[in-house]
């Protein structure tokens, strides 16, 4: 349910991007990161993502912070990539005032890093019936099952408004697991095992 509807539609555009089952991670520019907690970054999980940074995180400018989906680790969806590449997705960069940039932006930082940013499934106006038109097409092309899409202003926003300009949407009983991933956790499928290094 997107309970953001009149702040979407007073906006120029939105773009609407599929909900990974991963673990938000926060990267730094001297290779600090964590995930929702500030100090949680120590777990056998994270040995992957903590390697990967070390090719890019000194691009970021100082006071800058990069968001992604680390998907290492299988959580309630399991997916097969075709390369290591995948397996984090970058989703937003705040600047050093704290300011969400803009999606444009997003791209132009994505292409300077050589990440890969999530994947788009709707730009334009907002429009309830044609993103969930573009959602269902979108998720008959995927060869995982598809938690859900995140929408959020093309424009930039400061993190305060955070709520007024990004609103995510999941599929029902969307935890399908018995119990929580970490318990048991396995690494997500790349068609290129032998190029993840996980140390």
């Amino acid at each position: 349910r997107l309970s953001t509807d009149e702040h979407f539609k007073q906006m120029e555009n939105v773009v609407v991007t599929e909900k990974m089952d991963g673990q938000n991670q926060t990267v730094y520019s001297d290779g600090y990161y964590h995930a929702r907690s500030v100090d949680g970054n120590n777990k056998s999980w994270d040995k992957w993502l903590k390697q990967y940074i070390q090719k890019w995180c000194h691009d970021i400018p100082n006071g800058y912070r990069v968001c992604g989906e680390c998907l290492f680790a299988k959580h309630s969806i399991e997916y097969s990539f075709p390369n290591d590449g995948y397996l984090f997705q970058m989703f937003a960069i705040y600047d050093d005032k704290n300011t969400c940039l803009s999606w444009e932006q997003t791209w132009m930082w994505c292409d300077l890093f050589g990440l890969k940013p999530v994947n788009v499934i709707y730009y334009g106006k907002y429009d309830k019936d044609l993103i969930m038109s573009a959602f269902e097409k979108y998720k008959q092309k995927q060869n995982h099952e598809v938690e859900g899409f995140v929408v959020r202003n093309v424009d930039s926003f400061a993190y305060e408004d955070f709520s007024k300009n990004v609103a995510k949407y999941v599929r029902k009983n969307h935890v399908q697991t018995d119990e929580h991933w970490t318990k048991n956790w396995q690494p997500n499928k790349v068609d290129e095992w032998r190029n993840v290094n996980i140390g």
